[in-house]
């Protein structure tokens, strides 16, 4: 079951979405860079808060490259 997003969540999951639909992998710091942070450890944070949430999930053994877009 999918929770809500936050309007920041939902602008986040959209850019990821942008990426994996291309068949791209982008890094955390891609990420961060098209998001407008200077810190990756927010987008590991919005990742985590997506996960929660029920809208991805992540692969075993692997970072942005084992994400699962639901």
């Amino acid at each position: 079951m999918r929770l809500p997003l936050t309007s920041k969540q939902k602008n986040f999951y959209q850019i990821l979405c942008s990426f994996t639909d291309h068949g791209n992998k982008p890094t955390y710091k891609e990420l961060a860079e098209i998001y407008g942070c200077n810190s990756t450890s927010t987008i590991y944070k919005l990742m985590q808060q997506l996960k929660n949430r029920g809208w991805i999930h992540f692969i075993p053994g692997s970072s942005t490259e084992g994400i699962m877009i639901e």
